[in-house]
């Protein structure tokens, strides 16, 4: 065996490239459920902005409700830079399993709230 650099061009592959990571299914889940719950409020936001003459009365009712759920996402993850840009893009990967569970709950409050609201939302 030589002490010389080899003379023609060789590569390493990354060992994330072998496949030697267990897929976390756990978190895969986690994530599904969170897509869920998110689909679910923009649908309700939607029929909200698209019928602001029926919501009205209620309109300031669900901006505390946003407010409040923008606080405690704030809370929960406000030290990720660009936080409430990588939720809305569901752009995870800086989020712990436990954080997006919790962000999970905010959105399973508010859609609750939300759901008292719009009567008409099919699911």
């Amino acid at each position: 065996m030589s002490e010389y650099p080899p003379t023609r061009l060789s590569y390493t592959i990354k060992d994330e490239c072998l496949g030697t990571h267990a897929r976390d299914t756990t978190r895969d889940s986690i994530i599904k459920d969170f897509t869920t719950e998110k689909i679910i409020y923009n649908k309700y936001i939607d029929i909200i902005k698209n019928n602001g003459t029926k919501y009205q009365s209620q309109m300031q009712m669900i901006t505390t409700y946003e407010d409040i759920s923008i606080k405690k996402f704030g809370q929960l993850c406000g030290h990720i830079s660009n936080y409430m840009d990588k939720i809305h893009n569901a752009d995870l990967d800086e989020f712990t399993t436990s954080r997006i569970q919790g962000i999970i709950s905010i959105y399973k409050d508010i859609n609750k709230y939300l759901s008292s609201i719009v009567v008409d939302l099919d699911l």
